[in-house]
């Protein structure tokens, strides 16, 4: 494809390809167990030369992922003998769009060649329910005991195998399939065309997620009220992240390979539903009904999260987050009724992991000895006693590139309350932080700490 792209011949490609669905059921053997559904949604990729393309590039190409999802189905018979469904959306409907700018320069020119690509992801929104969460743990124990009885089960024989064993045949004919075989799987593979690319190449790669949410609720324990015909639901936590944006340059020189990276996370809340408090939250408390997310999207000052990485041509990386404010509340009983909630109960657990111990396996020979023996790491750590050469001269050491890591933190306010009322015991607040480590190329490091005010107080 580089090499097609460099001789500046147009290449026009169109696939549209529906991707499968997949449906994993608790219980083969029951039509109404709940199942666990996966749709990979469509595969679209196309190249576009409809547009007028920006200056330095030569060919657009595009490439979405849709309605993509999960879901959990569940079917129940009511009292009165009519079916009853509920369908719960684990990851609601969601694209994943990709375009890529290309210009790829000949090896005969002075130029460079460039790929521009950005992703949009518009929003992504997680369900999670009592009864999915311990559907797909569920799900995964069973993963698990398959897995083990699947290592238990005889390796099948290999078609070399399989002839080498056959008395049946002569031993010319024998040898005859073996040469055949060994002839087939060694057949050359022809080389790839060599792509005639100029050495000096910029990729960049830019990313974004306007929101991500996460809604936790509980949806069991209504199994005494009447017939409904929809589930009912207790929410929990309302987790939303705004802003998620970033962006990857590498550039490949004759003297190396050079590259930066930048990410950033606009601002980030969490709230307990169960009492229309909030948990996390990136904006004062106080100010929360009067500061809008939008709004002063292009101040990079006020964003939650910065994280920016480098790595220079002779190999020194630097990296550097920058955090802006944090207000937490710790309410230890949020945080219980949501673990009981995700976990399964203790009787389901122990039925599924419930287990006969296997007896030990009987050695009698010396060759099945050596054999169990020889599955040891250490067997063969025993077995392989080179002696190191004495007089020897140690290996220089050879010098490492530097590494800088500096963190930054404007604010962070911790309450740890009694309970999701918000009695607060006491009060954690740290500001202007600054911690820094540097490793030297020759060996040793230096790592500072700046704290300029901390304090805990008794509300």
């Amino acid at each position: 494809l580089m090499a097609v792209l460099s001789r500046r011949k147009k290449f026009n490609v169109s696939i549209d390809i529906a991707a499968p669905v997949l449906m994993i059921p608790e219980d083969l053997q029951n039509t109404d167990s709940p199942t666990l559904v996966i749709d990979l949604g469509r595969l679209t990729i196309q190249s576009d030369s409809s547009e007028i393309l920006p200056q330095g590039f030569d060919d657009k190409w595009s490439l979405q992922l849709s309605d993509i999802r999960a879901m959990c189905t569940h079917q129940k018979v009511a009292s009165c003998g009519t079916m009853i469904s509920h369908k719960h959306a684990l990851i609601e409907p969601f694209s994943l769009n990709f375009s890529v700018l290309t210009h790829i320069a000949a090896a005969s020119s002075a130029g460079k060649s460039i790929i521009d690509v950005q992703a949009l992801l518009p929003r992504l929104g997680f369900n999670l329910t009592t009864s999915a969460v311990r559907l797909v743990s569920r799900l995964q124990i069973r993963w698990k005991d398959a897995k083990l009885r699947n290592a238990k089960v005889k390796r099948r024989l290999t078609i070399e195998e399989i002839l080498s064993s056959n008395g049946g045949g002569s031993p010319r004919r024998q040898r005859f399939h073996m040469n055949m075989l060994r002839k087939a799987t060694a057949e050359p593979i022809a080389a790839p065309l060599e792509a005639a690319v100029a050495p000096e190449q910029e990729v960049k790669f830019s990313f974004s997620a306007p929101i991500i949410v996460l809604r936790i609720g509980n949806d069991v324990g209504f199994e005494h009220l009447p017939n409904k015909s929809a589930a009912s639901l207790i929410p929990l936590i309302d987790l939303s992240i705004r802003g998620i944006g970033g962006e990857f340059v590498s550039n490949t020189t004759h003297e190396g390979v050079s590259s930066n990276f930048t990410s950033r996370l606009r601002s980030i809340h969490v709230k307990d539903e169960s009492c229309f408090c909030h948990v996390m939250s990136s904006i004062e408390p106080s100010l929360l009904s009067m500061v809008q997310d939008d709004e002063d999207c292009n101040n990079r000052d006020a964003d939650l999260v910065v994280v920016e990485m480098s790595k220079q041509l002779n190999g020194d990386a630097d990296v550097v987050i920058r955090f802006h404010e944090l207000y937490v509340e710790w309410n230890p009983e949020t945080l219980a009724k949501v673990q009981q909630s995700m976990r399964l109960p203790p009787s389901e657990l122990m039925a599924l992991t419930e287990t006969k111990a296997a007896p030990a396996p009987v050695l009698n020979t010396d060759e099945e000895i050596l054999q169990q023996v020889s599955q040891d790491a250490e067997f063969y750590d025993a077995v392989d006693n080179n002696p190191v050469p004495v007089g020897r001269a140690p290996a220089k050491k050879k010098s490492l590139p530097n590494f800088t890591a500096s963190f930054y933190l404007n604010k962070l306010r911790m309450n740890f309350n009694k309970d999701s009322q918000e009695r607060c015991l006491f009060v954690a607040e740290m500001n202007q932080t600054h911690i820094a480590f540097l490793r030297k190329s020759l060996g040793g490091s230096k790592t500072t700490a700046t704290i300029a005010d901390a304090r805990m107080k008794d509300p």
